[in-house]
């Protein structure tokens, strides 16, 4: 017999909905299985599930050979044959049970549609499992009393997440509160512990890390606290220059690396070891207690290892190579060194001249082979020294025969030195020794005053030079 279209429809209808029907009791009765050996396990119910047990004790008073019921459940899986058996008589001539038999046949083996069994291992095959609620509570509740983890997720595809969180209102994704533990642990041998993307991911590539915070338009990682670190980075590893073992290391390729920005506080501060107790403020800070640790290192193979500059580029120090450089395109000072006790600022070359050891000064400059202090102008003063109550500049020279000040000019009529004095007080004035004459030795060109007050002037240098009395 051929069947129209419409009730060959009308018969696959019929058989899919007697699947459904099927699966459902078929959880029931894995449900009711269950439960029986639950009951038949437990220390109450230790008995025999046959008929001829042959137990007659005082718990099981009745009639002594009476049999026991059977606990024997129907399959809980039975076979499509079977089923096919059993939905027979619902089919209303034979090629409407082949029909069926072939909507059966086109259905998944392992379907797994039902009700979930708790204490017991549920597998849905290749099926997705989804859980829908309107509940203000919340959708899935999970709790552990004991001393373990309440949830396990595990991806064993190589590139899959464990879990997936999406939240698509103001909230968070994943928010997580322990009273003891880690709020969110994730742990990886070979890439990201814990990955969150807001936005969409950046151009940057992979990071592998415990933590990696991606975004395209926003902050990657953000921490936030009242009163304590917002993030905290923590390596056992040394680390150098270059080196990536470091509590917290910042990179960018076209933008800052690391960046700090407070209101009314510090901006970043570096500490190295005990504080050193001294409250200071300013973007960048650096603070030891250790005797000879900096607060502050620059280092530079081909440039300035510190560079500060105030109120604008001079364009004068493009090129610099030093240690600090301090640029300013205003009135202010470039660098400046500040001391209550001692050098306001120190610079050494080479090596130390021995000289310096507990020097006061606003700059010393210490060297052992070469210039201590050098003061080049194109257009203005070397070198200039300038005291309200005290001498301007001070020279001193311990080496025998060595001049503490030398001054030369090289210009066309130049003068090697020019002195002035106030309108009523000398140019030049030389103090009298404690010789009572000019001394035997000389170099041509000397000027002597003797104790007595009398100038001389030696005419003719040597070890016995030719003196004459000038005054």
């Amino acid at each position: 017999m051929i069947m129209d279209e419409t009730a060959l429809e009308e018969i696959k209808a019929r058989m899919l909905a007697m699947e459904q029907e099927l699966a459902g009791l078929r959880s029931e009765n894995a449900l009711l299985a269950a439960s029986i050996r639950a009951r038949h396990d437990g220390p109450t119910h230790k008995r025999q599930l046959s008929g001829d047990s042959g137990r007659n004790d005082a718990a099981d008073r009745g009639t002594a050979n009476e049999a026991r019921p059977s606990y024997d459940l129907v399959e809980a899986q039975p076979s499509r044959r079977a089923l096919l058996s059993k939905l027979g008589t619902v089919a209303a001539a034979g090629a409407g049970l082949a029909l069926g038999a072939e909507v059966f046949a086109a259905q998944p083996a392992g379907a797994a549609t039902g009700v979930m069994l708790f204490g017991a291992n549920n597998d849905a095959g290749t099926d997705p499992t989804s859980l829908t609620s309107s509940s203000g509570l919340g959708t899935l509740t999970v709790e552990n009393t004991a001393q373990t983890f309440a949830f396990y997720a595990k991806a064993n595809a190589p590139t899959g997440a464990s879990l997936y969180v999406m939240n698509e209102s103001s909230g968070g994704g994943v928010n997580s509160f322990c009273r003891y533990g880690p709020g969110l642990f994730g742990q990886s041998p070979n890439s990201l512990g814990v990955y969150g993307v807001t936005g969409a991911k950046s151009a940057l590539g992979p990071v592998v890390a415990a933590v990696v915070g991606d975004s395209n338009t926003r902050a990657g990682v953000a921490g936030i606290s009242d009163i304590s670190a917002g993030v905290v980075g923590a390596s056992g590893a040394g680390s150098g220059l270059g080196d990536y073992n470091t509590g917290v290391r910042g990179e960018g390729s076209a933008a800052r690396g690391v960046s700090g920005y407070s209101v009314s506080n510090v901006g970043v501060l570096g500490q190295r070891g005990r504080s050193s107790a001294i409250n200071g403020t300013g973007a960048v800070v650096g603070d030891t207690a250790q005797s000879g640790i900096a607060g502050v290192a620059g280092l530079s193979t081909s440039g300035p290892g510190v560079s500060g500059v105030s109120q604008g580029f001079s364009g004068l120090a493009s090129g610099a190579v030093a240690g600090v450089v301090g640029d300013t395109n205003a009135s202010a000072v470039g660098v400046a060194g500040f001391s209550k006790s001692g050098a306001g600022v120190l610079g050494r070359s080479i090596g130390a001249s021995g000289l310096a050891t507990g020097a006061v000064a606003g700059v010393v400059g210490d060297a052992s082979t070469v210039v201590g202090v050098a003061g080049f102008s194109a257009s203005g003063t070397g070198v200039l020294g300038h005291s309200a109550t005290q001498n301007g500049v001070v020279a001193q020279s311990d080496s025998n025969g060595a001049a503490a000040i030398f001054a030369t000019s090289v210009a066309s009529k130049g003068r090697g030195g020019l002195f002035r004095g106030a309108d009523d007080g000398a140019a030049i004035s030389l103090v009298p020794a404690s010789l009572a004459t000019h001394p035997t030795s000389g170099q041509t060109g000397d000027l002597f005053v003797d104790s007595g007050g009398r100038l001389w002037y030696c005419k003719t240098g040597g070890s016995r030079g030719t003196w004459t009395a000038l005054a």
